[in-house]
């Protein structure tokens, strides 16, 4: 609670100087957990006067909580999807916190104080429960149905979301350093861990972990730390796609990986790639530190498809992949003409946009650092 708290904090007071819609839904993502978290508080602490306030937004912000995650990522790495539509994914959480909340409303005080103590602190089966109490705790069953559901769906969902997006950048730009959300693709596998661990959890239960302090510590560090990864990768978060709109780039995640087959027959596919030879030699087009698929296809007086299309299946490369190749076969022979210029220097003089960069594909393509080869 006490992390989620404080990275809605964090994010509110970067929201009042800076307007950003991604850090605006990650923050209600972060309100949400926290709300989670807070429930949980009252709950292990036996706060039961407070039960059906408590457990109504706990059923909100449980089946929330995911579904706002996924919102968030889709709105980092996704520029095709009808964004207002993905607060649909919360109806959810919605229709059954007002079914949790309705139905207390019908129970009278001692219903609720032995569904409090029977279902919620002792868990038994509905079956043991009638009347309205039974309906109650058959509710909270299928609660537990819909979290799980929605864990496996968003941990999946996620992971291919942030994977299309990382090789949607590879097909599109020469430089990717700070473009591929890396915080987030470490997000990604973090999900997938605890996704696996909410299933476990969702399954015992919160009664399980009432009984024992040192249980209950096990759950609550592996979600506070996912939810400050979570919240660190939100604030180092440099690139997403409405970075990429908003540069007037107008290709879309689809445009690369709709079609595998190629729209060109063999023949001009290689004329197209000889021409691309040529311009790179000629012309040194790798040197733009920011050259993009757009800018060489322009060139070739063609479209990026095609571009796309003739790498894939005549190199089976990326556009980076291909682009940063030529730097590093521009840095060897500038090193063995120049000995004594810098490693820096080269990396620029060849378009890479960070030593960082220029160090990581050189040892891909050489199989050894610059430093070594030199």
């Amino acid at each position: 609670m006490v992390v989620a708290a404080l990275w809605s904090l964090i994010l509110l007071l970067d929201l009042l100087t800076r307007f950003d819609r991604a850090r605006l839904k990650l923050l209600v993502f972060m309100l949400t957990a926290t709300g989670l978290y807070a429930m949980h508080w009252m709950f292990f602490n036996r706060q039961t006067h407070y039960t059906v306030f408590c457990d109504t937004v706990y059923t909100f912000c449980n089946l929330a909580v995911f579904p706002l995650y996924y919102i968030y990522v889709n709105h980092l790495t996704d520029s095709t999807s009808r964004h207002r539509r993905d607060w649909m994914l919360v109806l959810p959480a919605v229709v059954m916190a007002t079914l949790v909340g309705g139905t207390y409303g019908l129970m009278q005080r001692d219903e609720i104080q032995q569904f409090v103590e029977g279902f919620l602190y002792n868990f038994s089966l509905a079956n043991d429960f009638t009347g309205i109490t039974r309906w109650q705790a058959l509710l909270h069953v299928a609660v537990k149905v819909i979290f799980a559901l929605e864990a496996l769906a968003v941990g999946v969902a996620s992971f291919i979301k942030v994977h299309r997006y990382r090789h949607w950048v590879r097909s599109y730009y020469s430089n990717v350093e700070g473009k591929l959300l890396e915080p987030l693709r470490i997000i990604a596998v973090a999900v997938v861990v605890i996704v696996a661990a909410s299933f476990v959890v969702n399954v015992l239960g919160r009664t399980y972990f009432t009984h024992s302090s040192a249980m209950l510590a096990v759950p609550s560090i592996l979600f506070s730390a996912l939810i400050f990864l979570i919240g660190y990768g939100g604030e180092r978060m440099e690139f997403s796609m409405a970075d990429a709109e908003s540069s007037h780039d107008d290709i879309a995640i689809g445009d690369t990986d709709s079609n595998d087959e190629p729209l060109l027959d063999a023949a001009t596919l290689h004329d197209l790639h000889e021409r691309l030879e040529e311009i790179m030699t000629t012309e040194e087009l790798f040197a733009q530190p920011n050259l993009r698929i757009n800018d060489v296809a322009a060139r070739l007086h063609t479209n990026r498809h095609y571009v796309y299309t003739m790498l894939k299946h005549e190199l089976g490369l990326t556009f980076a992949d291909y682009i940063n190749n030529h730097r590093v076969a521009a840095a060897v022979e500038m090193m063995r003409a120049n000995p004594g210029k810098r490693l820096n220097e080269v990396a620029q003089a060849v378009g890479f946009a960070s030593d960082t960069s220029f160090y990581r594909h050189f040892k891909r393509v050489m199989g050894c650092s610059p430093s070594h080869f030199k």
